[in-house]
């Protein structure tokens, strides 16, 4: 799977014209409309049921119930991320995948990683490598 289908597959066909993207909004206005954006795709997704989100310690935490398999919530999350990270979102995530109240997967996401694989510097598959690198 190449970077675009990731991408389509997590349901990030993003526009800046979402409300509260401007140039003239703070840093801290920019991150909470896209961390917003980023769980609002990820909720879309039949494989994903977003719980929860978060900003706190400059980090995007991302509570969320994987309806199908782990390795498909994680490509869903990952492509969202990407796709919002392209557009301005600049804190890293954290992502907890729970059933029921067992917390199932456990992952972080580097803002650095999400911007090369879209400036396709990385491939798909050193992307999802990378995250599941930081695996618990």
């Amino acid at each position: 799977m190449n970077r675009r289908t990731l991408l389509l597959t997590g349901s990030v066909a993003l526009t800046c014209a979402i409300a509260g993207c401007s140039s003239s909004g703070s840093n801290e206005n920019t991150n909470e409309v896209y961390a917003e954006e980023t769980a609002d795709s990820v909720d879309e997704e039949s494989a994903v049921q977003v719980d929860n989100w978060e900003i706190n310690d400059g980090t995007f935490h991302l509570h969320f119930t994987p309806v199908g398999s782990n390795d498909r919530a994680l490509q869903i999350v990952a492509g969202a991320y990407a796709g919002n990270v392209d557009n301005g979102l600049d804190l890293p995530l954290t992502g907890y995948g729970y059933e029921g109240e067992e917390t199932i997967l456990y992952f972080q996401i580097e803002v650095d990683w999400a911007q090369q694989f879209m400036d396709d510097e990385l491939i798909e598959s050193e992307y999802l490598d990378k995250i599941r690198g930081t695996m618990a």
